[in-house]
């Protein structure tokens, strides 16, 4: 199953190592959202280590379970013994002697022992269920981790896309305002503009050149950002080629996203098994105030036998059946202590339970405000870049023949930008929201 795991992700990463190799580290990778979070998901060690989690509840589920199935052992032994006189009876009126005990130096002996439990006050049953439940507990964890990480993915995605896009609209500002200096270059020359006017527009082009390397810094840093989770050299580029969805859709009622994401969150059903888990454990403690009972067999293959009379230097086989009853009288109330531990680590599991199901319903509660905030800026953004847009062309016409101050058009243009910088940065809050909403959820 590893080796099939394993192979899956060499597969699945062919494609992008071969585009590396091919083109260098100047081509860039071309990803989607969802190519995203497959080379994710194929390269993280922290989820790869939640995996291992679940094989090791796995495999402690499977040694609990054999524990309560019969075992079979083998043993031997060769032991050397210091020459001792031979005792023997002399029968009367015969010159005979017969040997009962003679003394035999080296003594072979293997034993193999059947084991099986029967009667352990349910102890066995209840680990069983308890390492049942542990390993549905760690499943859901690491779905949680899973899920967790998507989230990561995505966002790191759109965090690059929106560096991008900033980059973009602070360029096109540039653009705007070095158009504006030549115009106002134009009238300096021909004695409509004072030298302070020029100034001004430069002072302008030196803040936005400013943002604009603040911006691109803020590329690169998402860019780094995003080829570590996939496991990329960091110089990597990427073309991103899933665009924000510009389209609004319909949110449910907040109650209906409670109750979805309280019966679908991981988490919440993994504190569900723990508790099971919790529960399992307090009737194991509870086992070791009863008596225990197993069934023992053993088969004896020996040089002397010590069951054969009288000993002979040979092997001989014997066998014996028996019951063993095993009961602690007085132990110091171990038995309750060990219970006790147990009632405490199940109390607690409940506790934590009910504060995960409480800081879920915020969680959702924070999201679902947050979206539809989210929605309410898009609207006003909007109409603020169609006001912009309006107002800068009226005051760059204005300023063209003459009718307006130079600031006025300076205003213009940082107005345009900001509005567009806000419309962008709803776009993205809202597509990021809705990736959270999707977690919050339970959903992937």
């Amino acid at each position: 199953m590893k080796r099939n795991r394993t192979l899956a992700s060499l597969l699945l990463l062919l494609p992008f190592s071969l585009l590396i190799a091919q083109g260098g580290p100047s081509s860039p990778v071309e990803l989607t959202v969802d190519d995203c979070v497959r080379m994710g998901l194929s390269y993280s060690k922290g989820l790869d280590s939640s995996r291992w989690e679940v094989e090791h509840s796995r495999f402690q589920l499977k040694e609990v379970q054999a524990s309560a199935l019969p075992s079979l052992s083998l043993s031997g032994t060769y032991t050397r013994l210091s020459k001792t006189p031979s005792f023997g009876v002399t029968i009367p009126g015969s010159d005979s002697t017969f040997v009962l005990n003679p003394s035999i130096a080296d003594n072979y002996s293997s034993q193999l022992t059947l084991k099986a439990p029967l009667f352990t006050g349910g102890k066995l049953s209840s680990l069983t269920t308890a390492a049942r439940s542990g390993l549905e507990a760690a499943k859901e964890l690491y779905n949680r981790d899973r899920k967790e990480l998507v989230l990561t993915l995505r966002s790191s995605y759109w965090n690059l896309y929106r560096a991008r896009e900033l980059e973009g609209l602070i360029l096109e500002n540039v653009e705007l305002i070095k158009v504006h200096l030549e115009q106002v270059n134009r009238f300096y020359d021909q004695g409509l503009a004072k030298t302070n006017e020029v100034l001004k527009v430069k002072v302008q082009l030196s803040s936005v050149e400013l943002k604009r390397v603040e911006a691109t810094n803020g590329v690169r840093l998402a860019s780094k950002t995003l080829a570590s989770l996939l496991g990329l050299p960091l110089e990597t580029t990427f073309a991103l080629k899933t665009d924000v969805q510009r389209e609004i859709a319909g949110v449910r009622p907040v109650e209906t996203l409670v109750e979805e994401a309280l019966r679908n969150r991981p988490e919440i059903k993994a504190a569900s098994h723990s508790i099971k888990a919790g529960e399992a454990q307090v009737k194991a403690a509870k086992g070791d105030l009863y008596p225990s009972l197993a069934l023992l067999g053993n088969y004896t293959y020996a040089r002397p036998n010590s069951r054969i009379m009288p000993v002979e230097e040979k092997f001989n086989d014997t066998w014996d059946v028996s019951l063993a009853l095993s009961f602690d009288l007085w132990n110091w109330g171990i038995a309750r202590h060990k219970a006790g531990q147990a009632r405490a680590r199940l109390i607690q599991s409940r506790d934590q339970s009910i504060a995960l199901k409480d800081s879920v319903t915020l969680e959702v509660h924070q999201i679902y405000n947050d979206t539809v905030q989210a929605v309410e800026k898009i609207k006003v953004a909007q109409e603020g870049v169609a006001l912009a847009q309006e107002n800068y062309r009226i005051t760059n016409e204005r300023f063209k023949a003459g009718l307006t101050l130079n600031s006025e058009l300076l205003d213009a243009e940082v107005a345009l930008l900001q509005a567009k910088v806000d419309n962008t940065q709803s776009w993205i809050d809202y597509e990021l929201n809705k990736e959270k909403l999707k977690k919050a959820l339970g959903q992937e």
